[in-house]
C-alpha cells in the first residue's frame, strides 16, 4: 500500500464517452466501449450517513481521488493543475 497516486489520467467511469474520446485521441483509432454490466442509478443500495462517515474515515485516500475527479467535471489528466493539487492533497493525508 503506497498511499500515493500512481496514475496520472483519472476518469469518472459513469461518463464512458469521455474515456472513449481520450483513448481515441491517444491511440488514433475509433473506440467503442459497450454499455454493459451497468448498475442502475436508482440502485437498491442506499448508504446510510453512518456508513458514509466510517467509509470516508478508513478510505480517505480513495475518497480524495473520487471527490477530486467528480469536482473536475469527470476527469483529471496528466500535467494539469488539478492533478498537482490532488497529489498535494493525498500527500497531506499521509502525514
Amino acid at each position: 500500500f503506497h498511499n500515493e497516486l500512481l496514475v496520472e489520467n483519472l476518469f469518472d467511469l459513469s461518463n464512458m464517452l469521455e474515456v472513449e474520446s481520450w483513448l481515441e485521441s491517444k491511440l488514433g483509432v475509433q473506440i467503442n466501449i459497450p454499455h454493459k454490466n451497468v448498475t442502475n442509478s436508482l440502485s437498491k443500495f442506499a448508504s446510510s450517513d453512518q456508513f458514509q462517515v466510517i467509509s470516508r474515515k478508513y478510505l480517505s485516500l480513495d475518497y480524495a481521488i473520487y471527490d477530486a475527479v467528480k469536482s473536475s467535471n469527470g476527469s483529471i489528466l496528466s500535467n494539469t493543475r488539478e492533478l498537482a493539487k490532488l497529489k498535494k492533497h493525498i500527500k497531506s493525508l499521509r502525514t
